[in-house]
């Protein structure tokens, strides 16, 4: 007789016990192994590589393709250890004391991304070039000219390094230059004037206090909703806009019209912040964006905007092209058609398009903000407005830095840690536009000598040969 026939209740209740240990391990293993196996079929690897232990690697979500997977974002990574997430679009972030550089990455499902983010042994410092209170500015071969924001004068800083004021009864509120050659202000009675090689003269247009003006010399203006591009005999009506832009920003075939919340009329169809592009042919593309700045590639191929939120590089049609790794630029500038530069604090930043990296470049004295990015005629350096923002003087200095590996003498870090200074009634600062030089100023007519005096025993007693430094006496009311 077979024990395990069905008439033995004993065996057919084994039975049954031994399905159920097959039925529960199968159970079990499907638990441990279906987790692993969705996890390999819809995550991905990432893999980031960095040239040194000490270097501190951070994922967080792009801007741009926002993902759910949350559990290894915004902590710091292993490096080359790989971890696991969603597919999608991710910011990389990898700083150390002097450096950080940021790329967006790709995850894919089912594959191993490996990138490769080094850091620059030491981040140069920008070279302080002069001490002069100046947030608009244009520099040449031959000149720097500035306006001077304490003063509201225009001056000169020519290529013999000497500073002159403009012999112009006009004070400007604000100024946009197209190049050292030629710029458009806005005088504190209102008008417009333009600055011709340092002439300054009226400029016929309509009243406006919304302008600016592209590299090939053309000047866009808002009054009110009215759009007007400069023209042979004046200015020519281009556009009427939904609403009030409070700032235009162009290039030589477009202009981007940037309009915010409350600009306009109190209704519903008005509200929404607005960025709008008119090509050259005066067609608008409008998008809905709190833009709050921008800047367009020299042949008007991309738009860099940034908002609160993110900053991205757009074409001409508005179309998102890549993500800034970096939210809330400020001052994006370009140098070519593929690298953007911009500041965030006291930090300069170069973002490659096709390679959607960006790096620090440079720094500013600690305690130093950047507000304003320019490039010299030649693109030799990158001239920049610097803010001090650790001290109870807010002034502003411009600094630059040579993108072409130009060296700078310890001598004028050592005279921008110093300068400038305030003594009695003497005033000492650096003049460095083609070598440096120290301008010294007296708050009374006749004691000028005597701050010179004062100022070069001052500099002796901190280690400098005065006979290698070039010393300049001003009565000119420039603020520091």
């Amino acid at each position: 007789m077979d024990i395990f026939s069905s008439a033995n209740p004993q065996a057919q209740s084994t039975k049954k016990l031994r399905r159920y240990i097959v039925l529960g391990c199968g159970m079990l293993l499907a638990l441990i192994i279906l987790p692993i196996l969705y996890r390999h079929l819809t995550l991905g690897q990432l893999i980031i590589v960095t040239d040194s232990s000490s270097n501190t690697i951070q994922v967080v979500p792009s801007v741009v393709g926002k993902n759910d997977e949350t559990k290894n974002v915004g902590q710091n990574l292993q490096n080359n250890k790989a971890i696991s997430l969603k597919p999608g679009n991710y910011l990389v972030a990898v700083r150390n004391q002097t450096g950080e550089a940021t790329e967006v990455v790709q995850v894919k499902a089912r594959q191993t991304k490996r990138y490769v983010i080094n850091l620059a042994t030491h981040t140069p410092q920008a070279e302080p070039v002069a001490n002069v209170n100046a947030l608009y500015f244009a520099v040449g071969a031959a000149n720097l000219f500035y306006l001077d924001q304490g003063t509201k004068n225009l001056y000169q800083i020519d290529k013999s390094n000497q500073l002159a004021q403009l012999s112009s009864p006009i004070t400007f509120t604000a100024v946009r230059w197209a190049d050292a050659s030629f710029g458009v202000g806005q005088g504190t009675d209102n008008k417009l004037y333009q600055i011709n090689n340092g002439v300054v003269s009226p400029l016929n247009a309509p009243l406006s206090t919304v302008f600016t003006i592209s590299s090939d010399h053309t000047v866009y203006l808002a009054s009110g909703k009215d759009i007007y591009r400069s023209a042979a005999a004046g200015f020519d009506h281009i556009f009427t806009a939904s609403q009030p832009p409070f700032a235009l920003v162009s290039a030589p075939r477009a202009v981007a019209l940037i309009s915010s919340l409350g600009n306009g009329p109190q209704t519903s169809s008005s509200m929404a912040a607005q960025l709008t592009v008119l090509d050259g042919n005066n067609k608008p593309t409008a998008k809905e964006m709190d833009v709050y700045a921008a800047s367009w590639s020299p042949s008007s191929k991309y738009l860099a905007v940034t908002t609160d939120s993110s900053s991205q590089i757009l074409d001409a049609s508005l179309n998102s092209v890549a993500v800034i790794p970096n939210n809330n630029i400020n001052n994006p500038l370009w140098f070519d058609d593929n690298t953007l530069l911009y500041s965030v604090n006291d930090q300069l930043w170069r973002y490659s398009v096709s390679s959607t990296k960006s790096s620090v470049i440079a720094t500013t004295q600690k305690n130093h903000a950047i507000t304003a990015l320019l490039l010299d005629s030649s693109k030799s350096y990158v001239y920049m407005s610097v803010q001090s923002t650790g001290a109870s003087n807010r002034n502003l200095s411009i600094y630059r830095f040579g993108l072409q590996g130009q060296m700078v003498p310890d001598l004028i870090f050592k005279l921008g840690k110093l300068l400038p200074w305030v003594s009695g009634l003497c005033s000492s600062s650096i003049i460095n536009f083609t070598s440096p030089s120290i301008l010294v100023q007296s708050f009374i007519t006749p004691s000028t000598a005597s701050c010179l005096e004062n100022t070069q025993t001052t500099l002796q007693e901190d280690g400098f040969n005065i006979s290698t430094l070039g010393f300049q006496l001003s009565q000119i009311p420039v603020t520091q």
